[in-house]
């Protein structure tokens, strides 16, 4: 009810509940309507802290109302 026709929501989650946020959006809003997930970095100068790999980023998950409607 909040978003219009062709309304979009874009949600900004870390690494750790990307995966959950989706599962739960794609029941809330339609896998249909699933537009695309944004990964931006969170800094400009990298770190070498991680283990494995860096962890300088964050997802932006987008879901539109009626997928078809939006541009």
């Amino acid at each position: 009810n909040l978003l219009t026709n062709n309304g979009s929501i874009w949600i900004s989650i870390d690494a750790d509940e990307s995966h959950y946020l989706k599962v739960m959006c794609d029941e809330v809003f339609g896998r249909k309507n699933f537009i695309t997930s944004v990964i931006w970095r969170k800094n400009y100068s990298p770190k070498s802290s991680a283990r494995h790999f860096s962890e300088d980023h964050d997802y932006l998950i987008v879901y539109a109302k009626n997928a078809d409607k939006w541009v």
